[in-house]
């Protein structure tokens, strides 16, 4: 290079921008993700398993946020990244590949990860367990004690020590739009974790399956979790022989209302519901939805932050009682400004580490 164009060169370089790279699965949180970095100071890849062209059609993307859903181009980009931000806080053998090759890249790299909630209830932070058999992909048998963080750092969203939960910021990531609905109550359910067993489902079906038929005049609408209908469960039988006013919600399943694509969206629009112990029990609360929650033994310690809630263990319970709106005692309004601090304080300096730039070298 002469110098007159090294020159130019030199006087026109811009160094390369640092960035924090943000891990999601899932439209959930994809969507929560978002909502976490409107108004923040810092700028955002964000790794999804998501459809591009959805996105594009769906969302209004932060000035400050770049998405990928390809984990080779953001494995060649790894070297500006700042510091990693993670929805999934262990390797659970049911995360995606590319998911599970970006978190065993930025390990290698060393570079310094924060792990976020991605629910409200989940392993590494208030989740642990005895089970005597192990295997986390299952929705029988338990993690056996409590499932370590690849994370270096921890931000919750949830109770005293959280920045708050980012779905009650009032941002919207959506694009404008609305939907005509009808009444209905909606059923959300989540009888894949471990924590409920073949007898749990059969009992919560029967539950439904009562309340809908005594209020044949309503219209029930269930958000299943995407894992309680794979392989031959109880609940991957329900089509056939669910009462005519009981449908199950998704663009491929029974009923769909376009804009409503999330569980969260669902709820908003309810009149009441029906629920297992899920990160959905603070959208009822945020909502100001009426809720009856399924009861068992095995979460009793759970059961106990609760306020104000309506309880059911059986059909009989479910028909007689009045759904209540509840409270978690976990829901605070989110503080951008506070998630920035405690970015900077755990991601350190965004200089250039070299050892680091080898490591990445070695794996792209």
């Amino acid at each position: 290079m002469n110098n007159e164009i090294s020159a130019f060169y030199q006087a026109n370089r811009v160094s390369p921008q640092k960035f924090f790279l943000y891990l999601t699965n899932g439209l959930s949180q994809f969507e929560l993700a978002l909502l976490s970095v409107v108004g923040s100071k810092y700028d955002y890849l964000i790794y999804t398993t998501l459809d591009l062209a959805s996105i594009i059609d769906d969302f209004n993307v932060p000035k400050n946020v770049t998405v990928s859903d390809d984990f080779r181009s953001v494995k060649a980009l790894l070297l500006n990244c700042g510091g990693v931000i993670t929805t999934v806080g262990h390797l659970s053998p049911v995360l995606p590949e590319g998911f599970r090759s970006l978190v065993k890249a930025v390990v290698a790299a060393e570079l310094p990860i924060v792990e976020v909630p991605h629910g409200l209830y989940q392993w590494g932070y208030n989740l642990s367990d005895d089970s005597k058999v192990i295997k986390l992909a299952s929705n029988t048998f338990g993690a056996g004690r409590e499932v370590p963080t690849y994370a270096d750092h921890q931000i919750t969203w949830f109770g005293n020590l959280g920045v708050g939960y980012p779905r009650s910021s009032g941002s919207s990531v959506r694009k404008a739009g609305d939907s005509v609905v009808p009444d209905y109550a909606v059923i959300t359910t989540n009888t894949n974790w471990y924590m409920y067993g073949d007898e749990h489902q059969r009992s919560l079906i029967q539950a439904i399956f009562q309340k809908a038929r005594v209020n044949s005049h309503e219209l029930f609408i269930w958000c299943m979790h995407p894992s309680e209908v794979v392989g031959k469960g109880v609940f991957s039988y329900i089509n056939s022989f669910k009462p005519s006013n009981l449908f199950i919600y998704g663009l491929t399943e029974d009923i769909y209302f376009h804009g409503l694509d999330t569980t969260e969206d669902v709820i908003s629009r309810a009149k009441y519901g029906i629920s297992t112990v899920s990160t959905c029990l603070i959208d009822y609360e945020r909502f100001g939805i009426p809720v009856h929650v399924f009861h068992t033994n095995n979460l009793s310690e759970i059961y106990e932050t609760l306020s104000g809630v309506s309880f059911f263990s059986n059909a009989e319970q479910l028909v007689a009682s009045s759904p209540s709106v509840l409270s978690t005692n976990q829901l605070k309004t989110y503080d951008v400004k506070e998630f920035d601090r405690l970015l900077s304080k755990f991601s350190g300096s965004y200089a250039a580490n070299e050892r680091k730039n080898k490591l990445l070298l070695g794996i792209l």
